[in-house]
């Protein structure tokens, strides 16, 4: 091996060795939270709405906004309308909220408005409509990998402290 060779993969390793120890996880900047839909059980008729809430507990990380993802069976429930979902108190009022719709899927982003602080610790994220569609259970979860929480300049905080808590519907 000529030394011009060695020497790249020697600086190549070094690179390496280097990042991997300062790559380190700052703990200030984990989301530990439980993130869960409350009831946590709900009985609805067919062609009736329910109300449901999705809400943070104990969120030690400041967040200014968060984007995720609800899946649910929409052969027993059908989400109701985009219109009728309501941002709650935990990002505030006036919050900017963004909704798109799939069969099966809501991709939902709510943001604080820029100026404002960050925030965090207990409250509710928001309230959605769900319709029974037909009898049979449906469980509304957050995907694995599915929810985001970004700060105030836009970076995304870990979340691989946050848990999340599913939803049953049970249609009548």
């Amino acid at each position: 091996m000529s030394s011009i060779v060695k020497s790249a993969i020697f600086s190549i390793f070094l690179v390496v060795i280097l990042w991997g120890c300062s790559s380190s996880t700052d703990p200030m900047n984990e989301a530990s939270a439980i993130m869960q839909f409350t009831p946590d059980n709900v009985d609805v008729s067919v062609g009736s709405e329910t109300i449901v809430t999705l809400e943070f507990s104990e969120l030690t990380v400041p967040v200014f906004g968060l984007s995720l993802q609800i899946a649910y069976d929409s052969t027993y429930v059908s989400f109701s309308d985009t219109l009728n979902i309501e941002s709650g108190d935990f990002l505030g009022n006036g919050a900017l909220t963004f909704t798109l719709i799939s069969d099966t899927t809501i991709y939902l982003t709510i943001t604080r408005i820029q100026g404002q602080e960050s925030v965090g610790g207990t409250g509710v994220i928001c309230t959605l409509p769900f319709t029974g569609r037909a009898a049979g259970n449906s469980t509304i979860e957050l995907p694995v990998g599915s929810v985001h929480l970004f700060d105030s300049a836009g970076d995304e905080i870990d979340v691989s402290g946050l848990e999340t808590g599913p939803l049953v519907v049970t249609v009548r």
